[in-house]
């Protein structure tokens, strides 16, 4: 990227990460944004651990547990009165987030104008501000509001026409979130029915790991079981692992051939799921993000606290689901 013209498509996550090290080194650096986003002053992201703190998690017991949980617990304390939409916590951090953005731009008129979004925190993913404010205050970064239109040889174009200069272009624009594991594979089911088209474009699964029609069939990362920022989804990778694993020895246990979801309890947790989730700023018709569907819907997120999907999948319930044999 040395000396280089470059043009970033998108301003998520993986923009946030490449830019300010790209803008140091490029000629100059054109940043498409399709929707502003939100940004989070962490003061110790990136601080190195202690020489003292490793020597208490390799040498006091259960000290690195502690602090994992006591990281977690600061988040997950708070994250539920942030989320609900219209609440005054919500408000709270909207007003201090725009603050921060204006003072990081130093107010200046046309960056504040592009940067602040126009809708609550929380309805898209937070972002670490990871040197992205202040970089749009150097010489050589253009923030172009609006998605491009035609890319030429050596150049792009933008939404108002604006010619842009670019030796590199990347795609900084995401994946396809909402088609889970139907994204790769073609998964089939009882009667060959195809799992992309069984959930159509507003995916559900019970617990986010099974679905009806698809026997011995589980997945982990399934619909409504990120859990955004508001804890970890390494964490919810390992209880629906442990969730799984108990439904194998169910059925090795007890010589089941077919273990499959009953339809209506399928249906009666995903209602529950939807009503939970028009509470959140997920939910808010003025932001696009990841988290929903074609449809609009939030086929992504988790509604719900840590402990009360823990709760959910700590026991496999056999009456639950339809078996066949032995």
């Amino acid at each position: 990227f040395k000396d280089k013209n470059v043009v970033v498509m998108g301003t998520g996550a993986t923009a946030m990460g490449i830019c300010p090290e790209i803008q140091k080194v490029a000629k100059h650096l054109a940043i498409f944004q399709g929707t502003p986003q939100w940004y989070v002053d962490i003061p110790n992201h990136k601080r190195p651990i202690s020489l003292e703190e490793q020597w208490c998690m390799r040498y006091v017991p259960f000290y690195e547990r502690w602090y994992r949980f006591n990281a977690l617990r600061q988040i997950v304390g708070s994250y539920l009165d942030v989320l609900k939409s219209g609440s005054e916590a919500n408000k709270s951090l909207e007003e201090e987030l725009t603050e921060y953005i204006k003072r990081q731009v130093n107010f200046r008129p046309d960056l504040v104008e592009k940067m602040v979004p126009k809708y609550p925190p929380i309805c898209t993913r937070m972002l670490v501000d990871n040197n992205w404010c202040t970089m749009m205050l150097e010489d050589n970064v253009t923030l172009i509001n609006g998605r491009a239109q035609e890319i030429r040889s050596t150049e792009v174009v933008g939404p108002k026409g604006e010619v842009l200069p670019a030796d590199v272009i990347i795609y900084a624009t995401g994946f396809q979130s909402t088609r889970f594991c139907s994204a790769s594979l073609k998964i089939f089911g009882k009667g060959g029915v195809e799992l992309s088209e069984d959930w159509g474009l507003e995916p559900t699964a019970y617990l986010g790991l099974t679905r009806p029609k698809f026997p011995n069939f589980y997945m982990t990362y399934g619909p409504n079981t990120n859990v955004s920022s508001g804890g970890s989804i390494v964490w919810c990778a390992e209880i629906a692992g442990r969730y799984v694993g108990q439904c194998i020895a169910a059925m090795v246990r007890y010589g089941y051939k077919e273990l499959a979801v009953k339809p209506e309890v399928h249906d009666e947790y995903n209602d529950y799921i939807t009503q939970e989730l028009k509470w959140t700023a997920w939910d808010d018709q003025r932001c696009v993000s990841w988290y929903k569907s074609g449809a609009g819907k939030v086929t992504n997120n988790l509604p719900m606290g840590l402990e009360e999907f823990w709760g959910r999948t700590r026991i496999v319930h056999l009456e639950d689901f339809n078996t066949k044999g032995p």
